[in-house]
């Protein structure tokens, strides 16, 4: 966690930080203490990332307990890590949940609400865009989910994609930095804290 102190302190005099995920790396409690700690006062948005869900690293992913344990994990948060957006220097700035590598009808919703504000969007989330995960080929662990679930899920992609108002988006979950092309905008993709890595995004 020494590093995510060490980030916020670098990034107090930003107009807005976003954190994309994996802050818990598993849900012990000396981990959400710590956490809670760290980002207390702290302003800040924040998508939640897979490990945000995980009693212990290894164990394989759960929807029945993301969804038992989400108040709790979300206690250790400030705002609303499913969706949340703020207006920074005219641009709208959006952090959205896939942590679990679906999208929500409700997400969906709230999305086109924030577009039809008629704003340039740059769009956070934890997981990449065009992987395997979002994709689900193959799907990761024991996330098992209906045909119409992927389905519907894809076609959210493929929305956050073509959409002309959503400029960029950035993901983490790969522990490594990279792009990804996504149709006529860039998905841009940043190593792990855990290596010491921030990124900065300028807009002029």
């Amino acid at each position: 966690m020494g590093y995510l102190k060490d980030a916020m302190e670098y990034a107090k005099d930003f107009d807005c930080t976003v954190i994309t995920g994996d802050v818990l790396d598993f849900t012990s409690h000396a981990n959400r203490v710590t956490a809670t700690e760290i980002l207390a006062g702290k302003d800040y948005l924040f998508c939640a990332g897979n490990h945000e869900f995980c009693p212990k690293v290894g164990i394989p992913d759960s929807f029945a307990r993301k969804d038992e344990i989400l108040d709790e994990i979300q206690a250790c948060f400030r705002g609303n890590m499913i969706f949340e957006s703020r207006i920074v220097g005219g641009v709208n700035v959006i952090a959205i949940d896939n942590s679990y590598y679906i999208w929500t009808e409700k997400q969906l919703e709230l999305l086109k609400a924030e577009v039809a504000r008629g704003l340039p969007v740059i769009l956070f989330c934890h997981s990449p865009l065009t992987g395997g995960n979002m994709n689900h080929n193959p799907t990761h662990r024991d996330l098992h989910v209906s045909d119409e679930v992927i389905d519907f899920t894809r076609k959210v992609t493929q929305y956050i994609i073509d959409e002309p108002a959503i400029k960029a988006v950035f993901s983490g979950h790969y522990h490594s930095t990279m792009t990804e092309q996504l149709g006529d905008k860039t998905g841009y993709i940043l190593g792990g804290l855990f290596k010491g890595i921030v990124g900065e995004i300028i807009i002029d």
